[in-house]
């Protein structure tokens, strides 16, 4: 499988360049792409919910009436969780761990696998270098604009540097990530999909079929 290749300044390589089969050209199994789009973003949920028992909400230390006598149900606490005001049973703690684990190896083959689906679809080109030495937001809406890429791209680089985040990060549809960190849901949520020589060659090393 052929892509088309782009210059550092956004023309047309003469030359396309060949896709690794064994990474692009992967069989799709749904449920694998489910589970690993589920668990990146399952393992980057925090728990910042939390409800309080009734032993931590103040008051509530005095029983309401006398056991006996009222005609009334009988309590002991105003802060019961029957009541109006009172503490949340089985609520969150705010210590529940959402992570999902997967093998390295099914990994690695979700990740094959997105990127199958992305080439199938002809939404992956190559840039033989990406190089902003300004680090001007401005030059790399200019350099997708020439490569005529429309929506949102996900550039892949070898080395996300600090220059690369500041020429990339104030664009809004435009992301910036290192080949080795790469994330299935960052490889499907977008239109497009940029990615270096360099980064392609670790791209290929990562996920070859001697993985």
């Amino acid at each position: 499988m052929k892509v088309t290749t782009f210059t550092k300044t956004g023309s047309k390589a003469a030359a396309e360049t060949s896709l690794d089969k064994g990474v692009f050209g992967r069989e799709v199994n749904m449920q694998l792409l489910k589970v690993a789009y589920t668990r990146t973003l399952a393992n980057k949920r925090q728990a910042t919910a939390k409800t309080k028992t009734r032993g931590e909400i103040a008051g509530g230390g005095k029983k309401p009436w006398r056991q006996k006598g009222t005609g009334r149900a009988r309590t002991g606490s105003i802060r019961n969780p029957i009541w109006r005001g009172g503490g949340t049973v089985f609520g969150p703690t705010g210590e529940q761990n959402y992570a999902i684990n997967l093998p390295k190896k099914a990994i690695r083959a979700s990740l094959a696998q997105a990127l199958s689906v992305k080439a199938g679809a002809k939404a992956i080109a190559v840039i033989e270098s990406y190089d902003n030495a300004d680090a001007k937001v401005k030059a790399t809406a200019t350099l997708f604009a020439k490569m005529g890429l429309t929506g949102s791209v996900l550039l892949v680089v070898e080395e996300c540097s600090a220059l690369v985040q500041r020429a990339t990060r104030n664009l809004p549809r435009v992301t910036a990530t290192e080949a080795r960190l790469l994330q299935v849901n960052d490889i499907l949520d977008v239109d497009h999909i940029v990615v270096t020589k360099k980064a392609l060659e670790e791209i290929n090393t990562w996920l070859g079929d001697k993985k």
